[in-house]
């Protein structure tokens, strides 16, 4: 167990890693104890049915425990259900004299108390009892936590904005292929298959609107799936995406460019003659809507929803134009029946 003692050490922080064997669970638990108050000041959990989150050793640093929950949550690779569940569990509980008791726990070393007291808190939102728990803490400054903090602020901020990212070569040469504006947004992107139903690729042709994942591999596609809240359950979950081209490249693949909103690009290559999932207006208008929100409130926008407005511009300025010429057209027939 990691224990460090210093005499401004005003925070006990409990490192918790667990693992529920019957349902496959396995989580991580802070919790930042303030020992004059002698309450818990902040709790984080995350939990997951991937092994590789107990790969983290509760007897190494808090900050890198930290670290690995709020980067597994910007992700968004985690069960938000279970994790919610856990967290409000143990707030609720340790609102009371559970505290009290879990300091008097800390103070006087008692590793296997403290286990059990955490043990009785998960066996309800993990709905099972065979469930194994390592747990350590430290004492740390109210400094040390601050800057934590606000370095982890600074490299969220850092991530979070996308031009950051700054543009690879094979981006600026797609933007001058298919001739986009200085400045837009090229994400790398996933197409979404439909075996039975959907539309070939060697078919597709501008303006189609189909559905693709954007790539959470990289910062700048973290950013935009956390603006277009595109994740459901610790899932990344398909948005629609239009057709902007589609292009033969030298290795016979398709080069697929499709547009996410003003500004935002996604791109996909795609060697098999596959088929692809068209957007549904009945079943995809609500995820349609909610980013059309998303996008307008940050500043961006066409979606399925304004492209049809676009459309309906478009159309009334080509009735205009329809009927200009029909009465040209008439002024100069009735001319001519005068004349003659």
């Amino acid at each position: 167990m990691v224990s460090t003692s210093s005499s401004e050490a005003l925070y006990t922080i409990i490192k918790v890693r667990f693992k529920a064997i019957n349902t496959n669970t396995f989580g991580l638990i802070l919790i930042s104890m303030n020992n004059n108050l002698r309450v818990a000041e902040n709790i984080s959990v995350i939990a997951s049915h991937f092994s590789s989150l107990y790969e983290t050793d509760p007897k190494g640093s808090w900050i890198d425990m930290e670290e690995r929950i709020f980067h597994l949550k910007w992700k968004g690779e985690y069960a938000t259900s279970i994790s919610r569940d856990i967290q409000n569990y143990i707030e609720n509980r340790l609102r009371n004299d559970r505290t009290e008791e879990m300091y008097t726990f800390l103070k006087h070393n008692a590793v296997s108390k403290i286990e059990n007291t955490l043990f009785a808190m998960l066996v309800k939102p993990l709905g099972e009892r065979n469930i194994h728990i390592e747990i350590s803490w430290e004492k740390v400054t109210a400094e040390e936590i601050q800057q934590a903090k606000e370095a982890r602020e600074k490299r969220e901020a850092e991530e979070a904005n996308p031009q950051e990212d700054g543009q690879s070569s094979e981006d600026v040469a797609l933007a001058e292929e298919f001739n986009l504006e200085e400045g837009s947004v090229v994400l790398d992107v996933n197409l979404v298959l439909a075996p039975v139903s959907g539309i070939p690729i060697f078919e597709l042709k501008r303006g189609d609107w189909i559905m693709v994942k954007i790539d959470a591999s990289c910062s700048k596609g973290k950013y935009f799936i956390d603006l277009l809240n595109a994740t459901h359950e610790g899932e990344v979950v398909p948005i629609p995406a239009r057709v902007h081209g589609v292009k033969v490249n030298k290795f016979n693949e398709f080069s697929i460019l499709l547009k996410i909103g003003e500004g935002i690009f996604g791109k996909a290559i795609e060697a098999e003659p596959v088929k692809l999932k068209k957007y549904d207006p009945e079943s995809d208008s609500n995820r349609a809507q909610g980013m059309e929100r998303n996008l307008q409130s940050a500043g961006f926008g066409s979606t399925p929803g304004n492209e049809s407005q676009e459309n309906k511009g478009i159309n009334a300025l080509y009735w205009l134009m329809y009927l200009g010429g029909f009465i040209v057209v008439a002024a100069i027939l009735l001319i001519f029946m005068q004349l003659v």
